[in-house]
C-alpha cells in the first residue's frame, strides 16, 4: 500500500523505467509525489518547476513532462 497522504488530490501516475511511480496531486503543495516500487515514499518535486501538476509522463530516455494546468504549460525534468 502507497503512502499517499489522505489531504491530496491525485491527477495522474507514471512509472519510470526502474518501476518507481509518480503521482501527480492538487494537495496544498500541488507536487509530484515519487515512491519507489514498494509503494514506500522516496522524494517529491514541485516548486519552482511547476505549480499545478495535472498530467504526467515519460518519454522513451526517461525525460519526465508535466503538464501545469495553473501555467498553461508542459514542463520537461530532463533525466539526469
Amino acid at each position: 500500500q502507497m503512502a499517499v497522504s489522505t489531504n491530496q488530490s491525485p491527477q495522474d501516475v507514471a512509472i519510470d523505467s526502474s518501476g518507481n511511480i509518480y503521482v501527480s496531486n492538487h494537495s496544498s503543495l500541488y507536487n509530484v509525489q515519487i515512491f519507489n516500487p514498494s509503494g514506500s515514499p522516496l522524494t517529491q518535486i514541485g516548486y519552482p518547476y511547476f505549480d499545478c501538476p495535472d498530467g504526467i509522463t515519460f518519454d522513451s530516455v526517461g525525460n519526465l513532462y508535466v503538464i501545469d494546468g495553473c501555467n498553461n504549460q508542459v514542463v520537461i525534468l530532463k533525466k539526469n
